[in-house]
């Protein structure tokens, strides 16, 4: 019995089946990352929000055709451009920084694709908060956390294998 354990353990097609030790630990580390981000998101709102509300006593500043643009609009703006400042940096020098070791990168080139990345996460968040908030009913913050988390996965499997993955890249 114990040697139909060790052959488990041991069998190559289980290992491969598994995720390396290096894709959990940079997984964690993303994640880290992003919750980091999120939380410096709110607070980045939270700040500007009380800076314009002294600045400024009506909610809509101006408008561009049909769209409103209102204070919220703007602080998010500017949350968005600092948070995904952070993550990319945090995440090239702490999460992804084995996989350049050794390698010179285009760091602008990387940016813009860790942008295009973060954008196709915010598309997939406010989509599953649609259909889960909107059309399922479900409640906002669960509806919210299962979007943010599915968006970090998302986020992260293009941010393996599009932008930090620089080996492929030289080939």
């Amino acid at each position: 019995m114990i040697n139909k354990m060790n052959e488990m353990e041991n069998d190559p097609e289980k290992e491969k089946k598994s995720l390396s030790p290096q894709i959990k630990r940079r997984f964690t580390r993303f994640a880290i990352v992003s919750i980091g981000g999120l939380a410096i998101n709110e607070l980045i709102i939270f700040v500007m929000l009380k800076i314009l509300n002294q600045i400024i006593e009506k909610d809509l500043l101006f408008t561009i055709g049909k769209i409103r643009i209102e204070k919220i609009i703007i602080s998010t703006f500017i949350a968005i451009i600092i948070v995904t400042i952070y993550n990319f940096i945090l995440n090239k020098i702490w999460t992804f920084k084995e996989k350049e070791e050794g390698i010179e990168v285009n760091v602008l080139k990387q940016f813009i694709k860790f942008s295009i990345v973060g954008a196709s996460g915010t598309v997939v968040n406010l989509g599953i908060v649609y259909l889960l908030a909107t059309v399922l009913s479900i409640n906002d913050f669960i509806a919210t956390s299962i979007a943010f988390i599915l968006s970090v996965i998302n986020n992260y499997v293009f941010n393996e294998i599009w932008t930090f993955n620089v080996r492929k890249s030289k080939e």
